[in-house]
């Protein structure tokens, strides 16, 4: 079984982010994802989040959303969270505004392990506890530690 630890780092794990737009949010994933694998490009990455979110929203409710695509230049399954200071508008179901966005980038040809990610994850974000928890981090790294505790 793959866990969040798994896929996740510290400088890929961001508290308090302002953006005022799914679009911008996706931007902001791309570039950190970019940014911390120099290998990646973030114009590549934006594009896959959005043609995927064109598909369906990609939130799964309780102001939660997993941006999500394949990507070409990645040979492993890569993660990025955000938490952002003001909910945003991301389509949901549910009608409520999403601050808790996981974003996970997978290879082209990894689809069990893109499945498994994606229910992993959804288990994790639908626990009330865990989500209240991940509020409280004023940091990166306690951020993080709360991620991986799942």
């Amino acid at each position: 079984m793959i866990h969040i630890r798994d896929i996740l780092t510290v400088d890929r794990t961001i508290p308090i982010a302002t953006v005022n737009s799914k679009k911008k949010a996706l931007e902001l994933i791309a570039d950190t994802f970019a940014m911390s694998v120099p290998r990646l490009n973030a114009h590549n990455i934006f594009d896959g989040l959005v043609e995927r979110e064109r598909l369906g929203s990609t939130s799964i409710g309780h102001g939660v959303a997993i941006p999500h695509c394949r990507l070409e230049e990645t040979e492993q399954a890569l993660g990025c969270f955000i938490l952002l200071k003001e909910g945003i508008d991301f389509d949901a179901e549910d009608h409520l505004r999403v601050d808790l966005l996981f974003s996970l980038l997978v290879p082209m040809d990894a689809h069990e392990e893109h499945l498994e990610l994606l229910a992993t994850i959804a288990r994790a974000f639908r626990q009330e506890n865990y989500r209240r928890n991940l509020y409280q981090a004023s940091t990166s790294l306690e951020l993080y530690e709360r991620l991986i505790s799942e």
